[in-house]
């Protein structure tokens, strides 16, 4: 569904804004008449924002930042040391860094699932060429997590370390063939190197050692080119890991998910 920002700060950010400042003028004294007036809305409006019959956004109304600058609003208006311009200023200001990678962005994200991942930045930036690019990336990397999840008896070859790792693997990679864009780590199984090889895949073996092995990868691929399977041992407290390597996550992912299901075949 198509959202803009614009929705989203009148049909969430407003109402909170309103149901809130409403009660901190309450609680100042003021009648809902004056309440109102400085709102401009409806004395039965008030009454709605003032009894709770309007549902606050908990990401904007729980910030610390909406809170100090109703605060702020709510006293200036009591006191009579803020009048509406300078409250419009307050209000504008505070969008303007809640759509900076802020709560309206996450708000805006789950209005408009097509915009997960990338932070809001087609209201700060705009549309451009590197974001598309980052924003088919990270939908490459979203298919291939659910593909790897969903598919059966990859848990078993789940590696108990973490990915820290692979993206300097497809550094080295992509230095190499920058045709490699993806990758994904699994546990290294004599099963699953028999099955890249049944593919005519020649598994890679190198050195489990962590020094300089970004710098060790790109000599061996400038050497002997980029496989799309390699592998290590293991050492001291380093964990036999294998890295399957693709055109992007979702391909890398593909290719792992089928060597996973041919190695448990051989089981």
């Amino acid at each position: 569904m198509l959202r803009l920002p614009s929705e989203i700060v009148a049909d969430r950010f407003v109402p909170t804004a309103r149901a809130m400042l409403a009660a901190e003028l309450d609680a100042r004294g003021l009648s809902q008449q004056a309440i109102a007036s400085h709102l401009g809305v409806s004395q039965p409006a008030v009454s709605n924002y003032v009894g709770g019959d309007v549902a606050l956004e908990p990401r904007f109304s729980e910030d610390p930042r909406m809170v100090a600058t109703i605060e702020a609003i709510a006293e200036g208006f009591a006191t009579g040391e803020m009048d509406g311009y300078e409250a419009l200023s307050e209000l504008v200001g505070l969008v303007e860094e809640f759509e900076n990678r802020g709560p309206i962005c996450a708000v805006h994200e789950e209005a408009m699932p097509a915009l997960e991942g990338l932070g809001c930045d087609i209201c700060v930036r705009g549309p451009d060429e590197a974001k598309v690019a980052e924003r088919n990336v990270l939908e490459s990397v979203r298919r291939a997590a659910r593909l790897f999840a969903s598919s059966e008896g990859t848990v078993a070859f789940v590696p108990n370390v973490g990915s820290e790792h692979v993206s300097s693997t497809v550094l080295a990679a992509n230095a190499a063939d920058p045709e490699i864009r993806g990758a994904i780590n699994v546990a290294t199984d004599d099963r699953l190197l028999d099955a890249a090889r049944e593919r005519g895949i020649e598994p890679m073996e190198f050195d489990a050692d962590y020094e300089d092995r970004e710098k060790r990868l790109r000599e061996s691929f400038a050497d002997r080119g980029v496989p799309r399977v390699l592998y290590h041992r293991g050492a001291f407290a380093i964990e036999p890991i294998t890295y399957v390597l693709g055109a992007s996550a979702t391909d890398a992912v593909e290719l792992a998910t089928d060597l996973v299901e041919a190695a448990r075949a051989e089981h």
